[in-house]
């Protein structure tokens, strides 16, 4: 064996010891993580959210690393490979439930505003009045919407159209 070969060999010997330590040293973080150690992905991805649904708006949330930080992960690449693929799916629920969350809040925005809109029937139809007109077109609304300043989503204006009209129909009947 020349000169060489013995170099080769060491430095080899000399990469897996620097390799192992690396090892051992993400191992011993990962066990001195309590969190990591003592809760299920799912109970991470719960703490995690816990703190996320408590903000007023959802439309800037981008990753977990803040909370990640919280839990004593700095860098996920300072914990063995199989913290990263912990830390993938914990991720994974924590959008899931973000994803859902958002949409719920969406629908109870949706909700609101349409029960709002239909406190304006009154008004609409004493501005279909002043128009003397006998029923609400959709172009009538967005015109008086307009007039009043107002906006609604597609869904709620329809649904302002058909109950403004409706009332209209029962208020001939009586």
């Amino acid at each position: 064996m020349d000169e060489l070969e013995k170099e080769m060999l060491e430095y080899d010997k000399e990469e897996k010891e620097w390799k192992n330590i690396v090892l051992l040293k993400k191992e011993m973080r990962l066990k001195r993580n309590i969190i990591l150690t003592t809760k299920t992905n799912e109970e991470i991805a719960e703490i995690f959210f816990d703190k996320i649904k408590t903000q007023n708006s959802l439309e800037f949330f981008y990753d977990c690393n803040i909370y990640w930080i919280e839990i004593g992960v700095e860098s996920i690449f300072d914990f063995p490979q199989s913290t990263y693929h912990r830390y993938e799916l914990i991720n994974n629920l924590v959008w899931e439930k973000v994803r859902i969350l958002k949409r719920q809040r969406k629908h109870e925005e949706n909700e609101k505003e349409r029960k709002e809109s239909f406190k304006w029937i009154d008004e609409i139809i004493e501005w279909i009045k002043e128009k003397r007109l006998k029923k609400l077109s959709k172009i009538g609304l967005k015109l008086f919407l307009s007039e009043k300043k107002k906006n609604l989503i597609p869904i709620n204006r329809e649904a302002l159209y058909l109950e403004v009209n409706n009332e209209i129909e029962n208020r001939k009947r009586k």
